[in-house]
């Protein structure tokens, strides 16, 4: 009964709004070339500024900034972020003897692709990035996080939501977030509270001299040397790259492509 009465409602209102057939422009003699009689005014003597709104809510960001801002009027920015990651299945199993052979962050970037030429290559325009230079340069550390994000609040008894704040605070209490981060020893990779930053590759483009690359990331094949442990580059078929050809780009095999961020 309800769907009828709601299908004779819109076939009425068709009705009602087609039997109208006087045309009416909307907005037509509300305002004329008075512009609401604004008059311009040249500001002598204004004052701008920053104003400090304190701490807000940043969980479950669907975006999250990154990087520092100089103004030189309105002072500095920065914004770092932590995030946790999570299995896509609980529980997997990996089978014995498992060892991980290497992790990989990939963290994208808002960007535009261009036309892909023949070779496969695809230019980008990078999105949302502030600043006059676009690829002025900043110190990144990348460190695992050592504080567990939780979804529920261990006070309340995990019944409400746990939430977190931009100055570090949760709804149970302050988070020393820089002194639980871990790095490695720099000796053998290990796993270190405060230690050395992940992101010590010996390209500074990856660390003190960082900046958005809006180039696409090109992956090659390689493979993981249980002896050495290290990856190697492998050619079309999976074997071994040889010698010189190890340091050799032109000699490496493309396997996948991204868009730019941080990989």
């Amino acid at each position: 009964m309800k769907k009828n009465l709601a299908v004779a409602f819109l076939i009425f209102s068709m009705v009602f709004i087609s039997c109208d057939q006087d045309f009416n422009t909307i907005g037509a003699n509300l305002v004329g070339d008075e512009h609401f009689d604004f008059s311009s005014y040249d500001v002598q003597n204004l004052k701008a500024y920053s104003v400090n709104t304190g701490e807000v809510e940043t969980d479950n960001l669907q975006i999250n900034p990154l990087g520092f801002y100089k103004n030189p009027y309105f002072g500095e920015t920065k914004a770092n972020f932590v995030t946790q990651a999570v299995l896509t299945v609980e529980q997997p199993s990996f089978g014995t003897e498992v060892k991980i052979e290497n992790v990989t962050l990939y963290v994208p970037y808002f960007s535009t692709p261009g036309t892909t030429s023949s070779d496969g290559e695809t230019p980008y325009t990078l999105d949302s990035i502030y600043g006059a230079n676009k690829e002025s340069k900043m110190k990144l550390s990348v460190y695992e996080n050592g504080y567990y994000l939780n979804s529920l609040d261990p006070s309340s008894n995990f019944e409400d939501k746990q939430r977190y704040y931009s100055n570090s605070t949760s709804n149970s209490g302050a988070i020393d977030f820089e002194n639980l981060k871990i790095g490695h020893n720099n000796s053998d990779g290990d796993p270190l509270q405060n230690g050395f930053r992940l992101n010590d590759s010996s390209n500074p483009a990856e660390n003190d001299q960082f900046f958005f690359n809006k180039e696409e990331i090109v992956i090659y094949k390689r493979k993981f040397n249980r002896t050495s442990e290290i990856l190697e580059y492998v050619d079309a078929n999976g074997n071994v790259l040889q010698g010189a050809d190890q340091t050799d780009p032109t000699k490496w095999v493309v396997d996948s492509r991204l868009p730019p961020g941080i990989y």
